[in-house]
Formats: C-alpha cells, structure tokens, sequence
C-alpha cells in the first residue's frame, strides 16, 4: 500500500524516527533500495529532487518519499506517477508515503 499525502504540513520527520535503511552485516553502507527509490522518484518528469527515508521491518522496507516538483500544476497526477514509478523499483516496499515539499525544501 502507498499513501499520497498532498498536505504541506505532514511532519517530515521531526524526530528523525525514519532512518535510513541499513542493509546486511555492513552497518556502514546504505540500503541499495534507498538510491532505486531515490533514482525512481526523480525519473519521472517534473520531479526537481527527492529525498528517501526508508526503515526495514523485517523483509520489506517502509518509509517516505519527498518529492520537490518542478511547477504547481497537476500536482496529484505527479504524485500518482512517482508512487507508480517507486513501487516499480523495489520488491519490498511496503507502506510508502509519498509528499510533496515546497522548492527549497530538501
């Protein structure tokens, strides 16, 4: 299931509970799921940059994914795309929320 939030105050984090991924006995080295999702979401057209927060539970992943768009227009149709284009990219995502950040923002 992945959740769009088209609001501009869904907390972002505030007490960084979303860490980042960690994958295998390497603690050091991120998640490869966190450069898919990241390298998905600013794949598709109007995505200025992207930011990805992943946490494992268990085998799948969850987490958020800001997205900061190029203009103002259609900003739904945008959302419904990175969401399509991040659960194409990995397997294991599960429950992943999908939010829209003013320019500036990341």
């Amino acid at each position: 299931m992945v959740v769009l939030a088209a609001c501009d105050d869904y907390p972002r984090d505030p007490e960084g509970t979303l860490d980042r991924a960690r994958g295998g006995i390497d603690r050091d080295k991120l998640h490869p799921a966190i450069g898919a999702v990241t390298a998905a979401a600013m794949s598709v057209s109007g995505v200025r940059s992207a930011e990805v927060k992943l946490r494992e539970e268990g085998h799948l992943l969850t987490g958020a994914v800001y997205a900061e768009l190029a203009d103002e227009e259609d900003v739904i149709g945008h959302l419904d795309k990175v969401r399509d284009a991040v659960e194409a990219s990995d397997w294991r995502l599960y429950d992943i929320v999908v939010t829209p950040v003013r320019p500036g923002e990341l």
